[in-house]
């Protein structure tokens, strides 16, 4: 055998070496987001965002009860620096099921809090716990004193207990 052929049969070996190692590497990897052990939502932490002058951001105050009570449930606390007359609140999961309000709140004073109880289609007792929910609120309010209605909406996503 020539020394040429000697350097090509050794550039094909360890082409040869690292090409199987890099294809077992990428079909590892693979298998890993197929099976979801990489879907970044399950390092997401639970969020949840209004538009002023409400808000729902700490954490605690919103929650998904899942297989429980099929309720997701969310804390409002108005900023708006008077009184507001809740005209409707809605939550709209991007998942396409429906949820219905629960709960029967008329008003929130001034940096007061209140809860929003909704019952998910989605959720029930084969919902297994830490599915993620995702969805949209939308609240329609007044200010004490005024003629028209106003629109606050929001974000929530947040995983079954």
């Amino acid at each position: 055998m020539s020394m040429k052929n000697k350097k090509g049969q050794a550039a094909m070996e360890f082409l040869m070496t690292y090409g199987w190692a890099i294809l077992v590497v990428l079909i590892a990897i693979g298998a890993l987001v197929y099976f979801g052990v990489l879907s970044p939502e399950r390092f997401v932490q639970d969020s949840c965002t209004l538009t002023p002058p409400f808000s729902c951001s700490q954490l605690g105050d919103f929650v998904a009860l899942g297989a429980a009570t099929s309720n997701v449930k969310f804390q409002v606390q108005n900023g708006a620096g008077s009184t507001v007359t809740i005209q409707g609140v809605t939550l709209t999961p991007s998942d396409g099921t429906t949820c219905s309000r629960v709960d029967v709140v008329s008003s929130i004073t001034d940096g007061g809090k209140s809860e929003f109880v909704f019952t998910c289609g989605g959720l029930n007792a084969q919902t297994p716990k830490g599915t993620k929910i995702k969805g949209d609120i939308s609240m329609t309010y007044s200010l004490a004193g005024g003629s028209y209605n106003q629109t606050s909406s929001g974000k929530i996503a947040v995983r079954t207990q």
